[in-house]
C-alpha cells in the first residue's frame, strides 16, 4: 500500500505572476529532488520560491514595469466550483525583475483582504537577498517575528552557486535563529548542467547534511544521493534518481538504496515548444500490485505572450479513480470585487537611503496625498494620488538628512515612513 500526498512544492501559493517558467529545468529538478527528503523539504520550498519570484530561473518572457494580480483559489467539492482564498500583487521594474510583492488572505467573515506576507528584494553585486515578513493583525504592522531571509550568490556566468536560508529574526539577540539556518552549494559542468550539490546545516558550526552527484549519459541522467554521517565523518549512499527525456516529455524516477531497492516515485513532465511546463504528474509505486498509481498533478496555461496565466493542482482519488481539483492560481488584469479592499492601507519605499529617485509601492490602489516633511516639520514635496498603485519622488535636490513621508487619505489614518536622503 502507499500514502499519496501533494508535495509542498506543488501546494505553495507562490507560482503565477512572478513564477515558474523553468526554461532552466535542471535547477527546478534539483530542488524537487531535495524535497523528497522531509528534513530538506522546507529548504527546497524556500529555494524554489526565491528562485521563481526573483526570476533567477530564466524566463522566455517577463513582465516589464508593471504590477500583476494573481488570485489563489481552492476547490469546493460540495458546489464543484472554485472559491478565492488569497491573492498576490507582484511588482516588476524596467529590467523585468521582481521588485517585491504582497500576499493577502481573503477573510470571508469580514469580507476583506488581509495582509499575510510581504517580500522585498535587494541586489548587491553578485548576490540577491529576499526578505519576507508576516503581518501582525493586532498591531497592524509587518513584524520581524518568524521573518525569513534567503540569498543567492552567482558566479561570473550567472549560475546560482550558493543559496542560504535564515529564519526567525531575534530582535533581542540581533541575529537570526540558527535552527533553520541552511546553506546550499551547487557545482556545474562546462555545459552548465549541475555536477553536484551539497547542503549544510548550522549547529554551532556548519555541518554537511545532504549531497547529490550527477552522472550524464546520452539522453539521460543518474543522480546519486547521500546523507552525511557525523559520527563516522563519511557520506552514506541513500537514494538515487534516473531522468530521461524524449522530445517534449521528461520522465524522472526516485528510489531508496536498500536490500529491496525499487523505484518509489515517478514524475512525468510535458513541455511546450518554449520549454515551459504544460503538465507535471506525480506517481507512486503501489508495493502490493507493483503498479504505478497517480498521486498529484499540475496543469499550466500560457497566454499569447507566453506568460503563465492559469495553473491548476489536483490530487488523485484512489476511491473514485478520478482527479479531484485542489488549488488554482489565476492571473487577473482587473480587481476582484467579491471581497472588499484591505482595511489597512500599506506602502513600501525603495531604495532607502536614496540620493535620487524614491519609488513607492502601495498594496492597493490609493487616492489621496503623499507629503514629504523635513526634520523640523516643513513640507518640502507633495504628490496627489488618483487610483495609483505606484508613485515616485525626485529627491536629488534635497539636502542630506532624515525626512518623513506621509500618506493621507480621506477617512483613513495617516501612514508615515522615515526617508533618508544621502549623497
Amino acid at each position: 500500500m502507499f500514502y499519496c500526498y501533494n508535495s509542498g512544492l506543488m501546494e505553495d501559493p507562490f507560482i503565477i505572476g512572478s513564477l515558474p517558467r523553468f526554461s532552466q529545468p535542471e535547477i527546478y529538478r534539483t530542488f524537487m529532488t531535495y524535497a523528497r527528503s522531509f528534513t530538506m523539504r522546507f529548504l527546497a520550498i524556500g529555494t524554489l520560491i526565491f528562485c521563481c519570484c526573483q526570476n533567477l530561473i530564466a524566463q522566455t518572457t517577463t513582465w516589464i514595469d508593471t504590477t500583476t494580480l494573481t488570485y489563489i483559489s481552492k476547490w469546493d467539492t460540495a458546489s464543484n466550483s472554485w472559491y478565492n482564498t488569497g491573492r498576490r500583487l507582484a511588482t516588476y521594474g524596467l529590467d523585468g525583475e521582481d521588485i517585491d510583492y504582497l500576499v493577502q488572505d481573503g477573510d470571508t467573515i469580514s469580507n476583506v483582504w488581509l495582509n499575510y506576507i510581504s517580500f522585498t528584494k535587494t541586489d548587491t553585486a553578485n548576490k540577491v537577498d529576499l526578505l519576507y515578513k508576516y503581518w501582525d493583525d493586532i498591531n497592524a504592522e509587518w513584524t520581524d517575528f518568524n521573518s525569513r531571509k534567503v540569498s543567492n550568490t552567482y558566479d561570473s556566468l550567472g549560475n546560482v552557486i550558493d543559496f542560504s536560508w535564515l529564519n526567525n529574526w531575534d530582535s533581542l539577540a540581533v541575529n537570526w535563529d540558527t535552527l533553520w539556518h541552511y546553506m546550499y552549494h551547487i557545482n556545474y559542468n562546462n555545459d552548465s548542467t549541475i555536477s553536484s550539490s551539497v547542503t549544510y546545516g548550522y549547529d554551532v558550526s556548519w555541518k554537511k547534511k545532504d549531497s547529490i552527484f550527477n552522472e550524464y549519459f546520452q539522453g539521460w541522467k543518474i543522480g546519486h544521493h547521500y546523507l552525511y554521517d557525523d559520527l563516522n565523518n563519511s557520506w552514506n549512499y541513500s537514494s538515487k534518481d534516473s531522468l530521461t527525456r524524449i522530445s517534449d516529455v521528461e520522465k524522472q524516477y526516485f528510489g531508496d538504496i536498500s536490500s529491496n531497492f525499487y523505484w518509489r516515485t515517478y514524475y512525468r513532465v510535458e513541455y511546450n515548444d518554449n520549454g515551459d511546463i504544460l503538465e507535471h504528474i506525480k506517481h507512486l509505486k503501489d508495493t502490493v500490485s507493483n503498479n504505478w498509481v497517480y498521486c498529484s498533478k499540475r496543469n499550466s496555461t500560457y497566454d499569447i505572450d507566453n506568460h503563465l496565466v492559469d495553473l491548476i493542482l489536483a490530487n488523485w482519488d484512489i476511491t473514485s479513480n478520478t482527479w479531484i481539483n485542489y488549488l488554482r492560481e489565476t492571473l487577473h488584469n482587473g480587481i476582484n470585487t467579491s471581497l472588499k479592499e484591505l482595511k489597512f492601507a500599506e506602502f513600501k519605499v525603495y531604495p532607502n537611503p536614496t540620493h535620487d529617485l524614491l519609488n513607492i509601492i502601495f498594496n492597493m490602489r490609493q487616492t489621496g496625498t503623499l507629503r514629504l516633511y523635513n526634520i523640523v516639520g516643513v513640507e518640502v514635496k507633495n504628490i496627489e494620488l488618483n487610483d495609483e498603485l505606484t508613485s515616485e519622488i525626485y529627491l536629488a535636490n534635497l539636502p542630506v538628512g532624515v525626512y518623513v513621508l506621509k500618506l493621507s487619505q480621506k477617512g483613513e489614518p495617516s501612514i508615515l515612513r522615515n526617508i533618508i536622503v544621502a549623497k
